[in-house]
């Protein structure tokens, strides 16, 4: 029947996306690549001497002799273990892809140059052992549970299973697959599901340096520095002296403004007033459209002008220092600003 057919044919496949995805990486890393400072490998992936460096990627011919290298090095590792460490729905999605990766290389073999089968090494991943056990497992997914590591052994699973997404692509391109096998399709999707959020942060890291570097062009520092003095002196709304001072973040996202504002002045009056922002409109009957500084009183708005003029101390130390803020950093810093005040 046509409507069958149809049905099957919305199922989302990810070996394209995969495929675009690793293409992307690919160019990405070479360029990386001839950036900075290789190491000189010897033949078993470690390096000959510590001294013995090379300006260009002399020793690293091939995406193989690549991936090696980024195992062990630099910014996809350092992703890697932000994104198994956060507490997230995003940490969730990727702890979960792991857990994927893990359970269906056990369900089917990749083929390899060598021949030897693409595996997780068994010192590594253990299932259901007790906590108390003196490797201090702790689970691969907490929602999924069953596969766990040693606590100190991040880093070997960051590498295996760079290697594991490694061979997926492999397969994909050079070796033969079986495109109907469901272990071989969820591979594909879990390796795609870990990959891309590490490559977005990447990506969005290098463009918040490349805008760092082109407003220290343009005296970024002596500007911010004027724009923190008139905000401390000025006499508009101290709510709207914050999110002015958001708006000087490097990373700074018009589209996603107004949530993060309403967020912030929704913390800011409920941990000086024990309120959220609802609650005291609703309290002061304030319409949902006006602004509801204007219905404080005088000691209200001199408690919200002091937590205030902590932020904006600090975010002149913070010029002084020329050291430049993403919204992240503000988040963060106004949040244990709030649990100190």
């Amino acid at each position: 029947m046509q409507y069958k057919k149809l049905f099957k044919k919305s199922e989302i496949e990810y070996i394209t996306p995969f495929l675009k995805l690793w293409m992307s990486f690919n160019s990405w890393y070479k360029k990386d690549l001839e950036s900075q400072k290789i190491p000189i490998f010897d033949k078993d992936g470690n390096i000959k001497k510590n001294d013995d460096w090379t300006d260009k990627e002399k020793n690293i011919k091939t995406d193989a002799e690549a991936i090696n290298y980024y195992k062990k090095y630099w910014k996809i590792k350092e992703e890697f273990l932000k994104l198994f460490d956060e507490s997230s729905d995003l940490w969730i999605d990727f702890n979960i892809s792991i857990f994927e990766l893990v359970l269906n290389i056990k369900n089917y073999t990749l083929e390899y140059s060598n021949w030897d089968p693409v595996c997780y090494q068994e010192n590594l991943i253990y299932e259901n052992i007790d906590w108390r056990s003196w490797l201090n497992p702790i689970y691969v997914s907490e929602i999924k549970g069953r596969f766990q590591i040693p606590w100190d052994k991040k880093e070997e699973l960051f590498s295996q299973s760079l290697e594991v997404i490694y061979q997926v692509r492999s397969n994909l391109v050079h070796w033969s697959f079986d495109i109907e096998n469901e272990y071989f399709l969820k591979l594909v999707e879990a390796s795609y599901k870990i990959l891309y959020p590490i490559i977005d942060r990447i990506f969005a890291n290098e463009e918040a340096i490349a805008r760092t570097n082109e407003y220290f062009n343009k005296n970024y520092f002596e500007e911010l520095s004027n724009k923190i003095d008139e905000l401390i002196i000025s006499n508009i709304n101290p709510i709207r002296k914050i999110t002015e001072l958001y708006i000087t973040s490097i990373d700074y996202d018009s589209s996603i403004s107004w949530i993060e504002f309403w967020i912030l002045a929704n913390n800011i009056y409920k941990n000086i007033f024990w309120k959220s922002l609802k609650e005291l409109k609703e309290e002061k009957g304030v319409d949902i459209k006006q602004n509801l500084f204007n219905f404080f009183s005088d000691d209200e708005k001199e408690k919200i002008n002091v937590w205030v003029t902590k932020i904006l101390l600090f975010a002149k130390k913070q010029v002084e220092k020329q050291i430049p803020m993403k919204m992240d950093d503000w988040k963060k810093e106004i949040e244990n600003i709030l649990k100190n005040k």
